[in-house]
């Protein structure tokens, strides 16, 4: 899939869904992996969220190392640093009052999608239509309604469910990036405490992340679906 082919996707879903902001390009660069010349990397250190946010509120591209990012849950969930051994316990969210018994914590931890540690070098943030490279997964943060649309564009030519795992832990990392592009499939998020705490993420919205494998199908069913 090519980068004109993209951006062009990106105004239609814009366009068809009767987005206010930007979805949003996240790429993972691999070790062994090149950051294209001309993006800028990210200034001091800010959540893997806030960079979604920013890209899709500002049209900002951006490339985030280890070190710009604030959220130690997110660069583990993101490959980019070791895991945690406190936070995959479930010791870290029992402590912070999210289950009633560390054995709670736990069971959800098990069920957590993370890269493997160390199995990135950079994140890339951008709005779609100004993607650099092609994304692995497409973010879209909008209101309920929207997000139901997205849903049903996922589901236009093949019926069926969308069977998305959610927690309310770990949103934009796991939930919205990790997961689609593990099992090449659109996942729903209502955010975590994080999320809506750090960045500009209303109470009235949620996310869906699209795999790039997904993005062709779904932008020509929303733009199906809007006539």
């Amino acid at each position: 899939m090519d980068l004109e082919k993209i951006h062009k996707m990106s105004q239609e879903l814009i366009n068809s869904l009767k987005l206010d902001k930007s979805p949003v390009a996240v790429k993972i660069i691999p070790p062994e992996g090149d950051i294209p010349e001309g993006i800028e990397q990210a200034e001091g250190e800010k959540h893997h969220c806030k960079m979604i946010d920013e890209a899709r509120k500002e049209g900002t591209i951006r490339y985030s190392l280890l070190e710009n990012q604030k959220c130690d849950v997110g660069a583990a969930a993101l490959g980019l640093s070791e895991h945690c051994g406190e936070i995959q316990k479930g010791d870290f969210y029992y402590f912070l009052n999210c289950f009633g018994s560390i054995e709670g914590a736990r069971n959800t931890m098990k069920e957590m999608p993370m890269m493997d540690s160390m199995s990135s070098k950079a994140i890339i943030y951008a709005p779609l239509e100004k993607a650099p490279l092609v994304p692995d997964v497409v973010v879209i943060v909008a209101n309920p309604k929207t997000v139901m649309r997205i849903s049903q564009a996922t589901l236009y030519n093949t019926g069926g469910n969308l069977n998305s795992s959610l927690s309310g832990l770990q949103s934009f990392c796991s939930e919205s990036v990790v997961r689609p592009m593990q099992q090449k499939q659109a996942n729903l998020s209502l955010g975590c405490e994080g999320s809506r705490m750090f960045t500009g993420f209303d109470d009235e919205e949620m996310i869906i992340g699209i795999p790039i494998e997904m993005l062709e199908d779904v932008a020509d069913s929303a733009k199906k679906m809007a006539h």
